[in-house]
């Protein structure tokens, strides 16, 4: 049977494209995991983050500038946002801007796009891996035995293979004669000198991260960190992963933690010295009682070589300022990330310049178009990844059916 449009992939992308192209088209999605839209239900924690409030939309998303603002332009937050509440999902803001459904479910957003789908005709075709794709005539022949007049690929990126991630967009789209930049991970845990922090696994605490590389700082973020066998997690790490992905191998890179963030340095060596001054009779090791985990006050006066069993009164104002500035900037190695198995994005893909920024069709082969993660786009954490599915999904779809007729 001769379908007009294929879609592979039935991640966010995908299901946003069958939706839009389904309005003027037969649509086929093929998905090669069992169910479409796995990934999905894990985003937000389950709660799918699936856009911003940002004024600076864009500036969350990396790639080429000009290329994103024509994809937003066409199809944007707003009209994302509309579309979401007429397929019956209302959004809510969080903290930070981020744009939630209502009911705070993933599931919520991924029924609504397959009940979406499925009403306006489109097929879904689970458990089927598209492993070849070739022009022939008019038309292109998947697996050499399915036919489709277009096809979109929105197969994704190859962060967390375990939820459906894979090079396998990337690959199809190389046979066909597309150049691709190189892959990193993105939004994933840092791995760092395990004998500077082991001590330290398990605590959370709020503090600031700042990515150093030879040059000085590459990134900054702040929030809740989460110390663990390995290294760093939490939110701040995975903002700044990005920057360290893209550099490890290329130049040495550090992390400098600063663990009281809302104290400025020489405020904070005056309250570690007046509080020594105040408890003179107490063990050195105790000085950060009530503002750090005793396991982090304790690391932070090993560094600084005080004698931890010492009583406060033997701390000089030239080791409260000592340890001031290492509690402000305590750094250690980044050694590594994660990995693909850990990342929710991916850096790079199939290179922008080989598609019309305005309907994502490929300058390649014609009557063949690309969406979401398998594009040379990414975003910061933050519900700037679902933006970009959503609106090149949007777009891809639209013109996929437009161009057929």
């Amino acid at each position: 049977m001769n379908h007009h449009i294929a879609v592979i992939g039935g991640g966010a992308s995908g299901l946003t494209a069958a939706i839009f192209a389904a309005a003027k088209a037969n649509v086929v999605v093929y998905e090669r995991l069992p169910r479409v839209g796995k990934k999905l239900l894990a985003t937000g924690n389950g709660r799918c983050n699936l856009s911003n409030a940002s004024e600076a939309l864009s500036e969350h998303l990396h790639g080429d500038r000009g290329f994103i603002g024509a994809v937003l332009a066409s199809f944007g937050r707003e009209r994302t946002l509309a579309f979401f509440d007429e397929i019956g999902v209302p959004t809510r803001q969080g903290d930070e801007g981020k744009l939630y459904p209502y009911s705070l479910q993933a599931s919520a957003v991924l029924d609504a796009l397959r009940f979406e789908a499925a009403a306006r005709g489109a097929e879904f075709r689970v458990d089927t891996e598209i492993t070849s794709i070739r022009a022939k005539g008019q038309n292109f022949l998947l697996n050499e035995k399915l036919y489709a007049e277009r096809v979109i690929i929105a197969a994704g990126g190859a962060a967390s293979p375990a939820l459906g991630g894979g090079n396998a967009g990337h690959m199809l789209l190389r046979a066909l004669g597309h150049r691709l930049t190189p892959l990193y991970p993105s939004i994933v845990q840092l791995k760092t000198d395990a004998a500077q922090t082991r001590s330290l696994e398990g605590i959370k605490l709020e503090g600031r991260l700042t990515l150093l590389g030879v040059k000085g700082t590459i990134a900054r973020a702040e929030g809740e960190l989460l110390f663990t066998s390995y290294g760093l997690s939490g939110p701040p790490a995975l903002q700044i992963s990005r920057e360290a992905s893209v550099r490890l191998g290329k130049e040495e890179l550090r992390v400098s933690i600063d663990f009281l963030q809302l104290l400025e340095e020489d405020k904070l060596a005056e309250l570690l010295a007046e509080r020594a001054g105040r408890h003179k009779e107490r063990a050195i090791e105790a000085l950060f009682l009530g503002l750090l985990p005793a396991r982090a006050g304790l690391l932070l006066c090993k560094a600084a070589d005080l004698p931890l069993k010492a009583p406060q009164s033997a701390l000089t104002r030239a080791d409260a300022v000592r340890l001031a500035a290492l509690t402000k900037a305590f750094t250690v190695a980044v050694t590594g990330t994660r990995g693909f198995a850990d990342a929710q994005a991916t850096v790079g893909g199939a290179e922008l310049g080989q598609f019309d920024a305005k309907t994502l069709e490929s300058r390649v082969v014609r009557g063949l178009y690309a969406c979401g993660e398998v594009l040379d786009v990414d975003g910061d954490c933050g519900g700037y990844n679902l933006q970009w599915a959503w609106s090149s999904g949007a777009v891809a779809g639209m013109s996929a059916a437009e161009g057929r007729e």
